[in-house]
């Protein structure tokens, strides 16, 4: 039932794990470094002692555009096509298993990224094996390479490649032929700490705002109870569940003058300020 519930927003969301993603793209969520925020839930099913019941909250992720890498790189970290070499470190750092697709061929095939080459495009070569074992191994320069079987001339030609696979098994693209794959996760730890901010700003929303975006993606054709569902004949209740709870008082906290202190309600802070301790003890050691 859970993955029959989580099947029509996979089909028209990005699925990462048990959340989903939509594809809708808000001008507000835009974090300005070819980087954008998607609003999403993460669902489940529990049972309760009114019945199955969905359970589903709001979630924010951060996922890179679908640009090509140089204009990522561009956007991303500033850097030109003639700062890639200065800035390598910082372009394996921001780019690593990230997931490209290549424009020199037809191919729905995703790659992921390792890291740059150590030499430029113009001096980078590899092997050529024979599967048949009856012609020796040849070496052949990238950029011959591409001009004879693709029909591709490399434009920049002073600037690395992309690794691309893993270290047993990888293949050399040039840089302009790469384009990051839609719907994957960016890592927030690799985001400047203002586009941080940013992102945890949409994601703490007020319990009113969470609220009506929770009732939007329940009720939302792509959402869990969308077509996919009524066709076949399931019903679910779209609004929340009502539980009887109740509101605990703000405490009061002994010091020494006054004697009582309340805790602000509003917020749920004190202020120690110019309060005193109910009964000072002087320390003749540290803890440690």
């Amino acid at each position: 039932m859970d993955l029959f519930m989580q099947e029509n927003p996979s089909r028209r969301r990005i699925s990462v794990g048990r959340s989903f993603y939509s594809l809708e793209y808000r001008t507000e969520d835009d974090l300005k470094c070819g980087v954008v925020a998607r609003r999403g839930f993460h669902q489940s099913l529990k049972p309760t002692s009114q019945g199955l019941a969905l359970c589903l909250d709001y979630s924010v992720l951060a996922f890179p555009e679908p640009l090509p890498v140089l204009e990522f790189l561009k956007v991303h970290l500033h850097a030109g096509v003639d700062q890639v070499k200065t800035s390598r470190q910082r372009i394996n750092d921001t780019l690593k298993r990230l997931k490209v697709t290549v424009t020199h061929r037809r191919t729905k095939r995703k790659y992921t990224i390792a890291w740059l080459t150590d030499e430029d495009a113009r001096d980078s070569t590899f092997e050529v094996v024979d599967p048949e074992g009856k012609n020796p191994n040849e070496e052949i320069r990238l950029v011959q390479y591409f001009k004879d079987k693709w029909g591709k001339d490399i434009m920049y030609q002073n600037i690395p490649c992309l690794e691309l696979g893993t270290q047993k098994k990888s293949n050399k693209v040039p840089l302009e032929f790469c384009v990051l794959v839609e719907g994957q996760r960016y890592p927030k730890e690799r985001l400047s700490p203002e586009v941080t901010d940013k992102l945890k700003n949409l994601s703490v929303a007020k319990p009113c705002d969470r609220m009506k975006t929770i009732e939007e993606m329940v009720r939302a054709e792509d959402g869990p109870c969308g077509p996919f569902t009524r066709d076949f004949g399931i019903e679910l209740d779209t609004n929340m569940t009502k539980v009887v709870g109740r509101v605990i008082g703000a405490p009061e906290l002994k010091l020494g003058a006054p004697p009582t202190f309340r805790v602000h309600g509003a917020n749920c802070q004190w202020n120690l300020l110019r309060k005193s301790l109910l009964d000072g003890k002087t320390m003749s050691a540290g803890p440690f």
